[in-house]
């Protein structure tokens, strides 16, 4: 779809890439760090409903809109959505089903991304507009929101972020923590805009070749998240869990950035896909520990570093494409989860008891 904007409104890929990345994560940060605050304000299920509402307006905007700033909006509004989604639904999950229901959120999540790359795909086949992709988004937040039952407000401690933050600046387990939130949530994120054109114009592979490979990474990580949560609620290690994960992913995506065929390109994006499902379920919990008083603040502070480095890299990547140098680009993310994984070898928030 990036193309097919670029082209209708005579826009660079670069520009397409603030559209895709600076402009959503802009409003998926803010969401982010306001999650706790809103749910405060106003309760769990208002603030669920919120963001249904948030997701109906921001595709509609970008289903009609004919400009740059139009699709701006559109965007932003996207971003505050998702946002709020990826903070409330963890921690909901947990609070009603553990450790095993946040895995299945995960998963959830990432097969919602592997089917728009999916229908995305049979679309541009099909020769249909880009805008229905945004009217289908636009229906199923629309009937997510007509649908979902009424949530009964459980009590959460929600904290504050302005405090979390402070404590979190003074402690290295906050930021290690936070590397493999970026690894998990923000690498991910970028490639499910660029990694298609980057198959296409770098690696070489057709257009159906690489959909479908981009559709495996996401429905490989969908599937694992689930298993990720399994192994987590077992006791496996988090050394295991949050530390050789990443190290995967980063493995991966080196062997991405050199692929020179569809073999190589097989390899990396499974060695992606395990390396980001893995550690899903088991850092939220991590997060939730570490600062126990305040959880959705704690999640959401602690998740935002996986939504600032799309901000930035998105349009980065977007414009390394174009100059035919995405490769580089991509083994320049592989030291993110490279640092997450050696510098969590030791978790950031250890299990006290069998139920964490």
């Amino acid at each position: 779809m990036a193309g097919e904007i670029s082209h209708a409104l005579d826009l660079s890929l670069a520009a397409v890439g603030v559209l895709a990345g600076t402009v959503f994560f802009s409003g998926l940060v803010v969401a982010k760090l306001g999650a706790a605050r809103l749910t405060a304000r106003v309760g769990a299920d208002t603030a669920v409903r919120a963001t249904c509402a948030a997701a109906v307006a921001g595709n509609l905007i970008l289903a009609v809109s004919p400009d740059f700033a139009g699709l701006a909006v559109g965007r932003l509004l996207a971003g505050i959505s998702l946002g709020l989604a990826l903070v409330l639904g963890p921690v909901l999950a947990r609070t009603a089903g553990g450790v095993t229901l946040v895995g299945i959120f995960g998963g959830s999540v990432t097969i919602g991304v592997a089917g728009a790359l999916g229908v995305g795909g049979l679309l541009r086949a099909s020769g249909a507009d880009w805008r229905l992709d945004f009217v289908i988004s636009a229906a199923l937040a629309a009937a997510a929101l007509a649908l979902i039952p009424r949530l009964a407000d459980a009590t959460i401690a929600s904290g504050s972020v302005l405090a979390i933050a402070r404590r979190a600046l003074r402690a290295s387990p906050a930021w290690r923590l936070e590397l493999v939130f970026t690894t998990a949530l923000g690498i991910p994120y970028v490639l499910g805009v660029w990694l298609v054109p980057h198959l296409t114009e770098d690696v070489g592979l057709s257009a159906g070749i690489a959909g479908l490979l981009g559709v495996s990474m996401f429905a490989l990580t969908a599937f694992l998240r689930p298993e990720g949560a399994h192994l987590d609620r077992e006791g496996r290690s988090l050394t295991v869990l949050g530390g050789l994960a990443p190290i995967v992913a980063a493995l991966g995506l080196v062997l991405l950035a050199f692929a020179d065929g569809a073999v190589v390109a097989v390899l990396a994006v499974v060695l992606a896909g395990v390396g980001f499902a893995i550690p899903y379920a088991s850092m939220y919990g991590e997060a939730e520990r570490l600062y126990p008083g305040a959880r959705i603040a704690s999640v959401g502070l602690l998740s935002v570093g996986g939504n600032v480095l799309p901000l930035v890299a998105t349009p980065v990547v977007g414009g390394a494409i174009e100059g035919g140098d995405g490769g580089l680009a991509l083994a320049a993310l592989a030291v993110i989860p490279l640092l997450a994984g050696l510098l969590n070898l030791r978790p950031a928030a250890p299990r006290t008891t069998a139920a964490d």
